[in-house]
């Protein structure tokens, strides 16, 4: 295991050095933030001539790493960042999950700087892909080549390497232990594995990604239920309940996470599309199965008669002779001339059968090239995605980064579509070890968990490729129905890799003659098939030369490794190593071609730098929220690395609520009954909202209406001042009841959809509601209503909404209803002394969300939305102070639940120790009953003692062994 380790770890640095020079030896910052010195206001402060290194992976400075600084910001000042104030007008920081806060690998990064931190996160992600998958290969029995080969595919490979830096990759590096885990519990349980099982689950949970979470979890649980197959049926029931239980445990555990996330996934954007969508998306396509079924025949039967003629090839492989044994004394001249008259038969017959041998090899390459295009129309017929063909040419579509000179042109984006390479000759050795059969070394049963990871290897391709009634099957499944899984693809490159190091044991180590030359001979031309046809897909390029290269590169060593059965002596043992290594150096050169620039590094003064724009708005003593017309000015979130806050937002989820404002902030319908993109700034809303500056590239001009000057430029990006906007916070002397204003006003937009009575309930839910959120729209579009008038939900026992779309006479504006002073504005704790000339409501313009509360003058308040998703509250005439604090019950009940879960963990933990002092405390109580035995029988204490060491040594080289 040591060995396995070191040598995992030396490949993996090795390959690391080559891929991060910049990051490890200049100072420079792993990110892909230089990207955003395309877009404005940066565009101001970037060099000449600058191109972004990649910029495709632009989440990592729009999400990831924008949090990272926040979460150092808060932790710095001693508090536990639960809420994001700077983004979509406030939303929960810990709930959304892929700020992974609680993540061990973002605690690792925390005790470097920024830019180191980065760096060590990433390199700890990719150690723990490849130390894991090599145990676990090695726990198959596999090779110490083979094992760091298929750490190698996994973790350079599509999934780990393309999402490096997104919590998709701080899952996925866990994937490898918790399988090792399960195969040791399911051989045979121990104490230590509950406890540590328990906690790899909560990892899992705690790194940041939900979704690759499930299919990990999907994954561990199918090993679990197909490696325990051959068990007592109660025996295996007991021992999937025992591991169910306490991954249910180490759920529990990350329930200080898992909660909060719960509850932000129903309230969510994210959540509402899905959940209301998901009736069109997965409808089974029952159309596709004559096709599919036409398809599958198809590849069964040229399945079966290659299997057929390998197993003719391989039997007609005439058998190795054995070596003629010493003529004895005695012989007579009739026996040596029998042997000669056998020697000169078999010298001109030899020539002879090479020749038929390389005539079959040629006959059937040529037929396997065809068989190459075959299955490939036969996935196409059958409804596959054309991205399985990425497996062997993953630059088919182009690639993001400039360097290469292929731009992308593919329908999804690279990452997403590219996770399943593990390079080719991973998928050449892969298909050799489930196709063509390898056996162990007794030539009578395959390697250990082959065939499960065989089985694995089918079902997520299904899956992750999309086959048409497969696919949309397992959309309907509960969890899975809410998730991207054609990301199964994890799951593809996995066991790929896996299988990859099984089949180079095989042809290492080949049980027959001719099987690895029947394979050679199949396999070689499928591929060559394969790449040859690629380019068959609209829109995909043809294999560059290095395709074709590292092609014939795996053809050769495949070649070689067939050759071996027909050598003996010093010959194949040279071979039995440097095969290995030439695959090794095959796959390295593989995977470094294919994961070369994908994360680029850059100067740390080209990470979120400051431009004019961002010191012209940080020095406003106003402060107030901004809005860009264009999304790719000042992108979402990174305002706030300056400290400033933006109405926009951009996470995975998103509080539903505030996306329908924003739906109501969008310009009214036109003649034609079409809606603009961007933001109505002619809307009494903009001014409700806070939105003080509006960024607008040059040639932008403000609606009319509107209230916007021009404060500042800078290159083509203008700042615009919003004059109405009056606060976050005001007093509104009357409020109605959205329903009753629905049902008095009958205002544009507020009618039912046409077909609302043929969507299912939560569909037709959130067509209601944007239809309110229309309403919402035109009532306030008027910007005289600002200030005097809410629409909240619920009874509101003041004044209904009287005149909304009339200014008052004369245009004068509304008289105010009273005064706000803020005392306190911290995310979680607001405080603010409220000035009422009458009984009204205070608006505070955030977003309003399960967790707050309110208190008035001390006594709790109730807290309404207003304009669906703000905050309000009722306050008395005259002077009142108004508390808010985020206290989300989510957070305190799942503290208790990891609190619990802890002291169960920490139970099995000692419970598991105990056990382990026991049993070594037996051992050396049966150790020293053999020696006194050995001394009451008269041997002597030197003998005994000698004894010791020999078995000792015995005893570790058989664990070595």
């Amino acid at each position: 295991m040591r060995s396995t380790l070191l040598a995992t770890m030396a490949a993996v640095s090795l390959l690391c050095v080559l891929l991060f020079p910049g990051a490890l030896f200049r100072g420079e910052v792993l990110s892909q933030a230089d990207f955003l010195l395309e877009h404005e206001p940066w565009r101001a402060v970037a060099p000449p001539g600058f191109v972004a290194g990649n910029s495709e992976l632009s989440d990592q400075a729009a999400q990831f790493q924008p949090w990272n600084l926040l979460l150092r910001e808060r932790l710095a000042s001693g508090a536990l960042p639960l809420w994001n104030p700077l983004a979509g007008g406030g939303e929960p920081l810990l709930a959304n999950l892929q700020s992974a806060l609680l993540s061990p690998f973002t605690a690792l990064g925390l005790l470097f700087p920024f830019g180191a931190g980065l760096l060590v996160m990433a390199l700890a992600q990719l150690l723990c892909a490849g130390l894991g998958t090599a145990l676990f290969a090695r726990r198959l029995g596999c090779s110490l080549p083979a094992c760091v080969f298929a750490a190698l595919a996994f973790t350079f490979g599509g999934f780990q390497f393309l999402w490096l830096q997104h919590p998709h990759a701080a899952v996925s590096c866990l994937l490898p232990w918790l399988l090792l885990f399960a195969d040791l519990w399911v051989e045979a349980p121990r104490a230590w594995l509950r406890p540590v099982f328990a906690l790899g689950v909560a990892a899992l949970i705690l790194c940041g990604h939900i979704e690759t979470a499930l299919h990990v979890a999907l994954t561990v649980a199918a090993w679990a239920v197909l490696a325990s197959a051959g068990r007592p049926l109660a025996a295996r029931a007991r021992l999937l309940a025992d591991i169910g239980l306490w991954s249910l445990l180490g759920a529990a555990l990350a329930g200080l996470q898992l909660l909060p996330f719960v509850e932000y996934l129903h309230l969510s954007e994210s959540y509402a599309k899905r959940s209301s969508f998901q009736d069109m998306w997965r409808r089974v396509p029952w159309e596709h199965a004559p096709m599919m079924a036409g398809a599958t025949a198809l590849a069964a039967g040229a399945a079966f008669a290659c299997r057929r003629a390998l197993r003719g090839v391989t039997h007609a492989t005439p058998a190795p002779r054995a070596p003629h044994a010493p003529h004895a004394p005695h012989a007579t001249h009739a026996t040596h001339a029998t042997h000669a008259t056998h020697a000169a038969h078999a010298a001109h017959a030899a020539p002879a059968a090479r020749a038929t041998r390389a005539t079959v090899a040629c006959a059937w390459f040529a037929v396997a090239i065809a068989l190459g295009a075959l299955l490939l129309h036969a996935l196409d017929a059958a409804g596959f995605s054309p991205f399985h063909r990425l497996l062997f040419h993953p630059d088919a579509y182009g690639h993001p980064v400039p360097a290469r000179g292929l731009p992308f042109e593919g329908p999804r984006s690279y990452v997403n579509i590219n996770n399943g390479y593990a390079g080719l000759l991973t998928l050449l050795l892969a298909l050799f070890a489930v196709v063509c059969g390898p056996r162990g070394d007794d030539g009578r049963r395959r390697p250990r968990g082959a065939g499960t990871l065989a089985w694995l290897w089918l079902l997520s391709f299904l899956i992750a490729y999309e086959l048409p009634v497969v696919s949309q099957l397992v959309n309907r499944l509960p969890l899975l129905n809410l998730a991207l899984n054609y990301r199964f693809t994890l799951v593809v490159g996995f066991c790929g890799a896996l299988l990859a190091a099984i089949g180079l044991d095989a042809l290492c180590r080949p049980a027959t003659r001719g099987r690895p030359a029947a394979a050679f001979w199949l396999l070689g031309g499928v591929l060559v098939g394969a790449l040859a046809l690629a380019p068959d897909v609209a829109g995909a390029r043809s294999p560059e030369p290095r395709w074709w290269a590292l092609g014939g590169g795996a053809l050769l060593i495949m070649l070689w490794g067939s050759l071996r059965g027909s050598s003996s002596g010093p010959a194949a043992g040279s071979r039995r190593v440097l095969l290995p290594l030439a695959a090794l150096a095959l796959l390295g050169t593989d995977m470094f071609l294919f994961a070369r620039g994908v994360h680029p590094s850059a100067p740390a003064s080209r990470i979120f730098p400051p431009t004019p724009v961002t010191d012209f708005l940080a020095s406003q003593p106003d402060g107030g929220r901004l809005w860009a017309v264009r999304r790719d000015t000042l992108l979402p979130n990174t305002a706030g690395v300056y400290g400033l806050s933006d109405l926009r937002e951009y996470d995975a989820l998103g509080v539903e609520r505030m996306a329908w404002l924003r739906e109501a902030l969008r310009p009214a319908p036109d003649a034609s009954g079409a809606r603009g993109d961007g933001l109505d700034t002619g809307s009494a809303l903009f001014d409700v909202l806070d939105v003080r500056f509006v960024l607008t590239p040059s040639d932008w001009a403000p609606p009319r209406g509107s209230d916007l000057k021009q404060v500042f430029a800078s290159g083509d990006c203008l700042v615009w001042r919003n004059g109405r906007a009056h606060g976050r916070a005001f007093v509104a002397g009357s409020a109605s009841s959205i329903e009753a204003y629905l049902q008095a006003s009958q205002a544009p937009g507020a009618a039912v959809h046409p077909s609302l009575a043929e969507l299912p309930a939560e569909a037709a839910l959130r067509q209601r509601t944007l239809g309110i959120a229309t309403a919402i729209g035109s009532a306030y579009r008027a910007p005289a209503v600002a200030g005097r008038e809410l629409l909240i939900e619920g009874d509101a026992p003041l004044a209904q909404l009287a005149g909304a779309h009339a200014a008052p006479p004369g245009g004068a504006a509304p008289s105010p209803a009273g005064t706000v002073a803020w005392l306190k504005d911290e995310p979680e704790h607001q405080e603010l002394d409220v000035t009422a000339i009458a009984p009204g409501w205070l608006c505070v313009a955030d977003t309003f969300y399960p967790g707050w509360t309110a208190s008035v003058n001390g006594a709790p308040a109730t807290i309404v939305p207003a304009f669906l998703a703000l905050r309000a509250v009722r306050v008395p005439a005259g002077s009142s102070r108004v508390e808010f604090r985020y206290e989300p019950r989510s957070v305190w009940f799942g503290w208790w639940l990891s609190a619990g879960a802890a002291a169960c963990v920490l139970g099995g933990a000692l419970v598991a120790l105990r056990s382990w002092a026991r049993a070594r405390a037996s051992r050396g109580r049966g150790s020293r009953g053999v020696a006194e035995s050995a001394l009451e029988q008269g041997v002597p204490r030197a003998a005994s003692g000698a004894g010791a060491p020999s078995a000792a040594c015995a005893t570790s080289e058989q664990g070595m062994a």
